[in-house]
């Protein structure tokens, strides 16, 4: 049998966990993004290809970010936003 000690610790954890999962509400859009490289549903989202997002250069997989591909894509963004910033 679980003791009530146990018990409370684990219903203030489910409080957080509840928290915490109404603040991620809203991402929850980003789940299964098509990427805009290889256009297979984006599942796994790390620091780099959130930070590309954030950014504004795209939607990727990582790897599909450090192709040839993604690459050049990054390239052409930059240019584009040098471009902009000058005008």
């Amino acid at each position: 049998m679980v003791s009530g000690k146990k018990q409370l610790e684990d219903i203030q954890h489910m409080e957080e966990v509840l928290k915490e999962n109404d603040m991620l509400k809203p991402f929850k859009h980003f789940l299964k993004v098509p990427c805009e490289i290889c256009h297979e549903p984006i599942e796994a989202w790390d620091d780099y290809n959130t930070k590309l997002v954030i950014q504004g250069t795209g939607f990727g997989h990582t790897s599909c970010w450090e192709s040839q591909s993604g690459q050049m894509r990054q390239l052409t963004k930059a240019i584009q936003n040098m471009r902009e910033d000058t005008k």
